[in-house]
């Protein structure tokens, strides 16, 4: 391939010159296909023709011929990633622009197009591949004239993005590593903004100069040092109005439909135009720190703001992203420098092209608003900017208080839409809340209920309702119930719910020890109920706002049992026999129907699930004890070397969590040496007479999830650590051994689960700081606190804990096999 350096060592970069008529040639060529219909579409350095073709083989016609320009076309590892990454967002439902193969059965094909000017070097070759053509329009041009952007539309953005970035952090494909790489090299990176320092000289204007300087300096004090420790994944980077496409069907809003600042936003049904989105062009994908993606679109969303507010449209941005996929504190204290970051470097790179390049005008696209937005968004300190758009998070909250100077829009949005939120609220219901919702959505009258009793719980709220006995109880199968409210961040994401239903019932079904769901008099399980809460931190008499929240609500059948953790000291044998409970559920649910590729992918979100692990860096603030953040910073580095690079090839299923003895019921059935698997109990235990028990049932479904097995085990082999075992350490051998005895593990999954185990615990530690923080009222939220970091220093900061904790899981199993 010809190559041409520049003065700086880097390769020339020159488009293809290529017309209509040579671009049909190499349709004809590569893809075997007459073509009807042929136009060139915008683009920056490479080129994209709109094709049309009846000859296909395939049911679709529309496609995109993408040519890439000559220093891109040398990166082909970049452009198979790419390849890679579309496929997997096209598996998942994701509505993107897929990959064709040509004659050859290849993505990729690198051709020579010679310029027929003679101005470029001879003998240039560029990559050539097909997408195919997302049907509908660039939702810029559904923008009307001299009118401001509805703000809702800004939210159903950022929730398609946040949608969308969700099924990227479940890509563990090899050609992440190249996508790695080109997050430090590529001139459009986010990881690159520094790197327009060099080309400051295009800002003729010496105070834009100046301003964009001292952006510069903030991002590489305030934002380069986090890089190597905030949340990664494969990012967008170009997530603006001309790459995403209304797939909607429905008719544009005639101009009395659409608002000023201030004035009504589009009613629900004249919406259909963002009902489904699609993302288009993914040239600039690289793998860096997933809070870059929501910072560059805001970037670019402000800039669509052409009548309104800019920094207003922007807060409904990131509420969008935010209902879908919360950004940590650290990641939303960095969106202002971030975001001004990709401005300065849009706009600067834009000024830089034009420089070498005076005929191409695309390139001045972010000039016409970039900079103003720029001026209006550093002006804002901050801790202004996170009130903002707090404030503004607040009108999908659910919460009576809202404020009407922050939208652009007095309606309220739907309940689901109100119980999405960056900050999880906890449901505060008094029994007489709860008489009435019994009475709402049960044939349950309040005479009915004999006593309500409020459960420990964490997020939610769970309440034990015993009826009388009679009729009723004969109709709804009995007299006592578990009624659930879950908390708000949860109950956005009632598909989960349905899932956990199903689960229930399937695990019922098959004769498991759980509760089974009780239909409502809508015929439903699963209720999303908007509860004026009767807390006396809401309450009007004292001096405080009256709240309504937005909740899931749902009825189960109660389980009777005594909770394992109020056993005085637990009998080694109920730890083997809870393990084995624990591999008999997941052993069933490996026949559970395919979970949704939604439901899959909530682990990755759920910053309580092993696999968001490392992004308890984000807490770490919380600790304050040097040798504790030292301790949980070395677990993090490990469980990122070791185990990390292993999640995408380690076995999957559906499992519960949060197995932990709160969540395990039990039942005394006598003293004495025999009990139930007694012929699998090592033969010094059983000569002993202690108490028996037999597991009645296993509660808590909430964090469900489909996940890796070894994080089954291991989080259960953690929290087995804070019971009431004479040896909580040798306790989790015993809970690995009744595990193993009826699923094993393979030498993998081993090989990683010490790792995992104390991945665990680190996790808890440092969350349930940050949550004691947000829940002060709430003492259940801290109990791991008293033994959780004399355990890590003991398993963790003894050098040799690891081979000793090793021979003595293998130690306890063998007892089991002899």
């Amino acid at each position: 391939m010809a190559q041409q350096a520049s003065a700086n060592g880097q390769l020339q970069l020159y488009p293809a010159c290529l017309d209509n008529k040579g671009a049909k040639a190499l349709v004809s060529k590569l893809y075997g296909w007459s073509v009807d219909h042929i136009k060139k579409l915008p683009g920056y350095d490479d080129l994209n023709f709109y094709i049309r073709s009846a000859s296909t083989s395939s049911q679709h016609s529309e496609f995109v011929l993408k040519v890439m320009n000559s220093r891109d076309s040398g990166n082909r590892a970049w452009l198979e990633a790419q390849t890679d990454v579309l496929l997997h967002l096209t598996e998942r439902g994701i509505h993107c622009s897929t990959p064709v193969k040509n004659l050859q059965g290849d993505y990729l094909s690198l051709e020579e197009i010679v310029d027929e000017s003679g101005k470029q070097p001879a003998g240039l070759k560029f990559i050539v591949r097909m997408l195919m053509f997302l049907p509908g329009k660039m939702v810029r041009d559904l923008y009307q004239p001299n009118m401001a952007v509805p703000d809702k539309w800004f939210y159903v953005m950022g929730q398609n993005l946040g949608t969308m970035d969700k099924a990227l952090l479940e890509f563990h494909e090899p050609s992440l590593a190249v996508l790695e790489k080109q997050a430090s090299e590529y001139k459009w990176s986010p990881q690159c903004v520094p790197h327009v320092r060099d080309i400051l000289w295009a800002v003729t204007d010496i105070d834009k100069r100046k301003l964009a300087e001292g952006i510069l300096d903030e991002f590489e004090v305030q934002v380069v040092p986090k890089i190597g420790s905030l949340r990664r994944s494969v990012i967008h980077t170009d997530f603006n109005d001309m790459n995403i496409i209304s797939l909607g069907n429905g008719p544009v809003p005639s101009k009395a439909d659409w608002h000023t600042a201030g004035g009504p936003d589009i009613p629900a049904h004249q919406d259909s135009q963002l009902q489904a989105l699609g993302a288009i062009d993914f040239s600039d994908i690289v793998c860096s720190s997933l809070v870059f993606d929501p910072a560059d679109s805001h970037a670019y969303m402000m800039m669509s703001q052409l009548n309104g507010d800019p920094l207003v449209s922007g807060g409904h941005f990131l509420a969008g992203y935010n209902s879908v996929l919360p950004l940590t504190p650290t990641e939303l204290g960095l969106i202002r420098c971030c975001t001004s970051g990709r401005l300065v470097q849009s706009l600067v790179n834009g000024l830089h092209a034009y420089s070498q390049d005076p005929s191409d005008e695309y390139v001045l696209d972010t000039q016409r608003t970039g900079w103003s937005v720029l001026e209006q968004l550093w002006s804002k300190s901050n801790d202004q900017l996170l009130s903002l758009w707090d404030r503004i998070a607040d009108l999908y909250r659910p919460s009576v208080v809202k404020s009407p100077v922050l939208t652009h829009s007095e309606q309220d949005t739907d309940l689901m839409s109100k119980s999405g939120s960056t900050r999880k609220i906890k449901p505060s219901l008094s029994p007489t809340d709860v008489k009435g919702l019994l009475q709402q959505l049960y044939p349950i009258k309040t005479q009915h209920v004999e006593e309500i009793r409020e459960f420990i719980s964490y997020d939610d709220q769970n309440f034990h309702v015993r009826l009388g006995g009679g009729e009723l109880a004969a109709s709804m199968g009995g007299q006592e119930f578990v009624l659930k409210v879950i908390n708000s961040e949860d109950s956005a994401d009632k598909g989960a719910f349905d899932v956990q239903i199903a689960v229930l019932q399937f695990l019922k079904a098959k004769g498991f020890c759980c509760a089974a769901p009780v239909v409502n008099t809508n015929g439903k399980y699963l209720s999303l109920e908007e509860v004026c809460m009767s807390d006396k931190r809401t309450d009007p008499d004292n001096g405080n706002p009256q709240q309504t929240g937005v909740f899931l609500v749902f009825l189960q059948t109660y389980l009777p049992g005594q909770m394992m953790s109020t056993i005085e000291l637990l009998p080694e044998q109920l730890c083997f026999d809870a393990g084995r409970k624990l591999a008999q559920m997941d052993q069933l649910l490996w026949d559970f129907p395919d979970p949704p590729d939604s439901f899959k992918g909530r682990a990755a979100s759920n910053i309580w699930a092993l696999e968001s692990m490392p992004r308890v860096r984000d807490y770490m603030g919380e600790v304050k004890d040097q040798r504790r953040r030292e301790l949980v910073e070395s677990i993090v580095k490990s469980f990122e070397e070791e185990v990390v690079p292993q999640i995408s090839s380690l076995r999957k299923c559906l499992i519960h969590s949060d197995f932990n003895d709160d969540n395990i019921l039990v039942a005394e059935v006598y003293s004495g040496p025999d009990c139930e698997d007694a012929d699998l109990l090592p033969l010094t235990k059983k000569r002993k007479r202690h108490p028996v028990y037999n597991i009645t049932g296993v509660v808590d479904f909430s964090d469900f999830a489909y996940s890796c097995l070894v994080f089954e085990i291991a989080s259960a082999m953690a929290m087995m650590l804070y019971s009431k075992a004479a040896n909580p350490t040798a306790a989790t051998g015993h809970l690995l051994a009744g595990f193993q005895s009826i699923i094993p593990l393979t030498a993998e999954e081993l090989g990683l689960l010490y790792t995992c185990v104390m991945g665990k615990i680190g996790q808890e530690l440092v969350l349930s700081l940050y949550n004691s923080r947000m829940q002060p009222r709430n003492p259940h939220v801290v109990f791991t606190q008293g033994q959780g970091w004399k355990y890590m220093e003991e398993l963790w900061g003894d050098p040799g804990a690891r081979a000793k904790v090793d021979k003595l899981w293998n130690d306890t199993a063998a007892l089991y096999r002899t």
